[in-house]
């Protein structure tokens, strides 16, 4: 017979998040706290990102309420990119600057979400901005960070061709 662990849930969680299921995702952090099993960082860290994928942004709210979890990184990353799945680009900028006030080490994954979400929402100048300070900031850069700089500069060019 089949163990239930948080291995499982957990497992269960990402299927369910990378097939835009957000329902059974909640339904199995629902359940999950129904058989005792404490939510951990991770799992929470899936389901976030799978109501991200889904749009369902309220539900990450609502996720990280119900849990009380302490953000650490790749829950801001989740986070931030169910924001920016749904174009909420000021919402991703407020959970960058959430982390700096929080003094949270972050590293370029965050602040490529929340370029992208700029750069979705039309806010090239903002997205150029955060690359900027991402920069500042001595955030090691690689071809992910260039990469949404380089976005951030081709939607640039595409509005002020647009508005030509």
């Amino acid at each position: 017979s089949l163990q239930l662990s948080e291995v499982s849930f957990g497992s269960a969680t990402g299927a369910c998040g990378r097939g835009l299921l957000w329902a059974s995702v909640i339904a199995l952090c629902s359940d999950m706290a129904q058989q005792g099993f404490s939510t951990s960082q991770q799992v929470c860290n899936i389901a976030i990102s799978g109501c991200g994928r889904a749009g369902r942004w309220r539900w990450v709210t609502q996720l990280l309420a119900e849990h009380s979890l302490e953000a650490d990184e790749a829950c801001l990353v989740a986070v931030a990119g169910a924001h920016e799945e749904v174009g909420r680009w000021s919402d991703a900028l407020r959970v960058l600057k959430a982390a700096g006030r929080a003094h949270l080490e972050t590293s370029g994954a965050l602040w490529v979400t929340v370029i992208s979400a700029c750069t979705r929402g039309r806010q090239w100048e903002l997205a150029l901005a955060c690359s900027q300070e991402l920069w500042n900031a001595g955030v090691e850069r690689d071809a992910v960070t260039h990469g949404a700089t380089l976005q951030a500069l081709s939607a640039r060019g595409a509005d002020l061709w647009e508005k030509a």
